[in-house]
Parts: C-alpha cells; sequence; structure tokens
C-alpha cells in the first residue's frame, strides 16, 4: 500500500500522516507491541518522513538481501560510517518479494528526481541572502515540548525571505499536537518587548544597589562581617603558631607525652573550628555580594543596555527557554531568577522601595 500510494503521487509526509490517521503502527511501536523493545518510548511512536523514505529504498521488499550498508571499529576509536551504495553487499531473490522489480524502480526514479530538484532549489533564492538564526536552540512547542522547527519561505513575488517557527510534531502527525506557526518577526518583537523592559529594571535596581551599598546599615554590615573574618583569622594564626611549636616543647621535655598528645588534638581542634568559621564567614560575604553589588543578573543586563535590538548573545545570555502554545501564545523563561529574587529581598529589608 506504501509503495502505491508513493507511485501514484502521493508525498512522504501525507503517507505518513495517512499511515498514523489509520492506526497502523510504526516499525518501533511493532516492535514494542511484539515485546522486543522495553523502551517506553517506543510505546507511542508514530510514523515519521525517514521511516517511509527508508522502507521506500529497501530492496528487501523485492527479495534481495543487503548487507554492509555501514561498518564501525570500536576498538580503533572509530564511530559508525554509512557506506556508499557501491560498497554494499547485495545478494538476489534470496526469499519472496512482495513489491514487483518494476513498481520499486518507478518509486526509486521518483525519489532520484525529488533528490535533482531539491539541489537545483538549493541555490534558487541565494540572492535574497540569509537571517541569521539569533533564537537557535531556545524555542519549543509548549504541548510536546519538543524544539519547534525554523521554517524558511519566500513570499509569492519571490522578493522577500521570512521564517516562521512551527511544531515539528503537529507537521509529522496533526492529531498528536495542536497547530503552531509563528512569523519569526513577531517572536522576535515579544522577546526584543520583554527584554527592554528586563534591561530597564535592572537599570533602576542598580541606582537603588548603589544607595544601599551607601548606607549606614550596609556600611556597618560590611565593616561587621570583616570584623569577624579579620577574628576568625588570628583565632587561626594562634592555633596553628600553637600547634607548631609544641613538638619542640615536647623535645625539650618542657611537657609530658600525655600533655603534648592532648595539647595536639585541643589546637588541631581550634583550628578546625577556626577554619570552618573562616569559610562560612567568606561564603557569607560572597553571597552578600552576589546578591547586590556581584549581583550576576545585574551584571549580565548591564552588558546590553546600549542595545536598541535583540542580538544573539543578548538571548542566549537572557533567556532559558521560549514555549509556543495554542493560538501561539508565548511563554518566556527567564534566567537569573533567583539572583533577581535575592536582590528583591535584600532591598526590601534594606527599606527600599522596589517593584518585581
Amino acid at each position: 500500500m506504501i509503495f502505491q500510494w508513493r507511485q501514484s503521487g502521493v508525498g512522504y509526509q501525507q503517507i505518513a500522516r495517512r499511515l498514523n490517521d489509520q492506526g497502523i503502527p510504526s516499525p518501533s511501536k511493532l516492535h514494542y507491541m511484539r515485546d522486543e523493545v522495553k523502551t517506553e518510548r517506543f510505546a507511542t511512536a508514530v510514523w515519521h518522513v525517514p521511516t517511509v523514505k527508508k522502507l521506500l529504498s529497501s530492496e528487501v521488499y523485492i527479495g534481495h538481501m543487503v548487507q554492509d550498508r555501514s561498518r564501525n571499529n570500536l576498538p580503533a576509536g572509530k564511530k559508525m560510517c554509512w557506506l556508499p551504495k557501491s560498497q554494499w553487499i547485495v545478494v538476489r531473490n534470496t526469499h519472496e518479494a512482495i513489491i514487483d522489480e518494476e513498481t520499486f524502480r518507478a518509486v526509486q526514479n521518483m525519489a532520484e528526481v525529488c533528490r535533482i530538484t531539491h539541489q537545483e532549489r538549493l541555490g534558487r533564492f541565494d540572492d535574497l541572502g540569509t537571517i541569521p538564526n539569533i533564537l537557535r536552540g531556545l524555542v519549543f512547542c509548549a504541548d510536546c515540548k519538543r524544539p519547534m522547527i525554523r521554517y524558511k519561505s519566500v513570499s509569492e513575488s519571490c522578493s522577500n525571505l521570512y521564517y516562521s517557527y512551527i511544531c515539528h510534531t503537529h507537521a509529522e502527525n496533526p492529531a498528536s499536537c495542536p497547530n503552531k506557526n509563528l512569523r519569526e518577526t513577531k517572536l522576535i518583537e515579544i522577546l526584543w518587548d520583554t527584554l527592554r523592559q528586563e534591561l530597564a529594571m535592572a537599570w533602576d535596581l542598580e541606582k537603588l544597589v548603589r544607595k544601599h551599598s551607601r548606607s549606614a546599615a550596609a556600611i556597618s554590615r560590611d565593616a561587621a562581617i570583616k570584623r569577624e573574618i579579620e577574628a576568625a583569622q588570628r583565632t587561626l594564626d594562634r592555633a596553628k603558631l600553637l600547634h607548631d611549636s609544641l613538638f619542640q616543647n615536647y623535645a625539650d621535655k618542657l611537657m609530658t607525652e600525655w600533655e603534648y598528645t592532648e595539647m595536639r588534638a585541643q589546637y588541631r581542634a581550634d583550628m578546625e573550628k577556626a577554619r570552618a568559621r573562616l569559610e562560612e564567614l567568606k561564603r557569607q560575604r560572597q553571597t552578600e555580594e552576589r546578591q547586590a553589588a556581584k549581583n550576576p543578573w545585574l551584571a549580565t543586563c548591564g552588558r546590553f543596555r546600549a542595545e536598541t535590538e535583540l542580538t544573539a548573545d543578548m538571548s542566549h545570555a537572557l533567556i532559558g527557554r521560549v514555549e509556543i502554545g495554542t493560538e501561539n501564545q508565548v511563554s518566556i523563561t527567564l534566567r537569573y531568577r533567583d539572583e533577581y529574587s535575592a536582590l528583591i529581598r535584600l532591598l526590601a529589608e534594606g527599606g527600599e522601595a522596589v517593584y518585581a
């Protein structure tokens, strides 16, 4: 049936859709149903274009056995590679054919025509140039969670080039995921509007941070933690000095072996306690600096303050994920939310009027 459809002119995508619509299990799902594989994701596997193409090009259906299509040498560190068709080993008439030779060759000729046509079209609109993909790896479908496809299109007059984001799952099987089709220019407009507000907010909060850092409370807090760090360092240095002098005192018979052992254990305990306190204070100071003066969110936003449009660097620095839902609703997950929240809490505790 698949070969008949293809020979009558039905496209690969439409064949996959017909198979899915008729509930015919894909090869992967069939293996799962037969308990030949245990991986759960195969339980819902559907027909895809590559699967249809592979099936339609396989000589096994005309009674031939094809071997040595790929080769690997794992002991030598070489990955698997596909061999050219000229190197395949084909043993003819090893089993009964279910597709006649004429039909098979007609389908292969159609595939070759499609390949040649595709190659000819590749450079057809090169004069229109290209538009960089500044959102690469960031855009996903809100329903199936798969990466969205950036689909290239040309206007009817062949004078304009534009891109849209479409759901790969819907394209393969419309029933499995709702349709989404959002122009890249519209998506970039939405993202730039969001990030422009983010940058403006960062600029306002940075002013408050400078004001907070100059406040009496912040200066007093910083001085207090510095004093604690210096005190912990002095305690550690003293314990080290006393510990290092113990053996010489013992060698000079200024103390007994029991006294030496007891005091050494005590000084080591004092050193460990002082080290732990010193590390805790340093971490505390670093945390406070990351909340305000060295806040990563503020620092990252500061890099793009002069930008007048969305860039690839800005997108990947400030956006964690973009999801497009039904009716092209856009959900944006921004980076540095924890750092932003910590800054808001710090300023609020300091009595600054902030907005979240």
